[in-house]
């Protein structure tokens, strides 16, 4: 599991090439380590819901299209969403551009 924060940045970085967005934690397979997570991180401020997921996305539909284009499997992204508050920005737009690509690309939904 792949865990990001949406106002909280760690210091990983980011790779195109492996459909991974920047300042997140990666390839978690513990339990206790999404709770040592938790407890260290404290986000605060605004909630920029829609930036961090378009930034999450991008990559991995970049990453998606590469393996479509070789004809490669990829895993699919299931992807959720907890916040505290409401989003300070517009999420719709950001789902509604990745549904496109989606579409064009021609990738099976299930």
């Amino acid at each position: 599991m792949d865990l990001y924060f949406i106002n909280y940045k760690s210091a990983n970085s980011s790779s195109l090439n492996k459909g991974i967005a920047t300042s997140g934690y990666r390839s978690i397979k513990r339990a206790t380590t999404i709770t040592g997570i938790f407890a260290r991180v404290r986000p605060q401020g605004r909630t920029p819901t829609s930036t961090r997921i378009y930034n999450i996305l991008k990559l991995y539909l970049v990453k998606l299209e590469a393996k479509i284009a070789t004809s490669k499997e990829i895993k699919p992204l299931n992807l959720i969403i907890l916040i505290d508050s409401i989003p300070s920005d517009n999420i719709k737009v950001v789902l509604l551009l990745a549904t496109k690509k989606l579409d064009k690309l021609d990738v099976l939904l299930y």
